[in-house]
């Protein structure tokens, strides 16, 4: 018999495409027992101030890409709280942002690591076109890399209208 979950992680990207996993992360918290799990919603903000972006401005200024990534941090954390709002409302949920210097997949599975996650929901598919191609799939990496079952749900045909 399975051990039954005590920490669920639930990553986005803050595309629709990831919202797919939290339904699928609802069910898993409820046949656990919501006083008996704890809940994260993760979503890992990869900081590009060290590379590409003093560089696309002229390899001049850390203040300016420092403040382009206190914007995008405030702003990834109200959409967090609304996702929150949203989709879990009835739920406990620890929201956590990540600034990272390495992969997403990879901040992602060490913070699993760290965490003592017992299991990770996530979608399959969050950007698409040659980018996904190019970059490799982040879902692909977290399931060969993850220390604990990982649940892909796919995208459905609604989410992908959107």
């Amino acid at each position: 018999m399975a051990k039954p979950y005590k920490h669920i992680l639930v990553t986005t990207d803050l595309s629709p495409f990831s919202i797919n996993a939290f339904e699928s992360a609802r069910q898993q918290v409820l046949q656990a027992g919501q006083d008996k799990v704890k809940l994260t919603l993760l979503y890992v903000l990869e900081d590009v101030t060290n590379t590409s972006l003093p560089y696309l401005l002229g390899g001049s200024s850390v203040i300016k890409a420092s403040g382009v990534m206190e914007v995008a941090e405030s702003e990834s954390r109200q959409k967090l709280q609304e996702l929150v709002k949203e989709h879990f409302s009835d739920f406990q949920v620890e929201i956590r942002l990540l600034v990272s210097t390495i992969p997403s997949s990879l901040a992602i599975v060490q913070f699993a690591k760290e965490e003592g996650v017992d299991l990770i929901v996530l979608a399959t598919h969050g950007r698409s076109g040659i980018s996904g191609v190019l970059l490799g799939s982040t879902a692909l990496k977290i399931l060969h890399e993850a220390p604990c079952p990982v649940l892909a749900v796919p995208i459905t045909k609604e989410s992908n209208a959107v």
